[in-house]
């Protein structure tokens, strides 16, 4: 069997931030991100109520968690609960990395992020 196999580079990254939240928190804005943002890693666990905590991208401020005109990474929905990125995903230039928790709940949020 020929040809090589490369792992991903997953974990590896410039940045790392952990965070606990109920309010919309700015991690990268879209003013910073010229050519993207790598994610490698992203978790997020759910540790109050029923509210849904999410990472999002878009090229202003989200309005909510369920804010529709923004690009849901990741999205943890429901009290107790834990999402994980599966794969490393590529945030376009000009668009904001946030983190979000719903309006009553909290929401513990991991993130391991390079801007290239």
């Amino acid at each position: 069997m020929g040809g090589r196999i490369t792992p991903p580079r997953v974990g590896v990254s410039r940045y790392f931030r952990n965070s606990i939240s109920g309010v919309l928190n700015t991690i990268v804005t879209p003013a910073a991100n010229v050519a993207g943002i790598r994610l490698a890693f992203a978790l997020i666990v759910n540790d109050t109520g029923g509210q849904p905590g999410a990472l999002l991208a878009k090229s202003s401020a989200p309005a909510s968690v369920g804010d529709t005109s923004a690009i849901s990474i990741l999205v943890a929905n429901g009290g107790n609960i834990s999402s994980r990125l599966a794969f490393e995903v590529v945030v376009p230039p000009g668009l904001g990395l946030y983190e979000q928790a719903g309006a009553s709940g909290t929401s513990t949020t991991d993130v391991s992020y390079e801007v290239l």
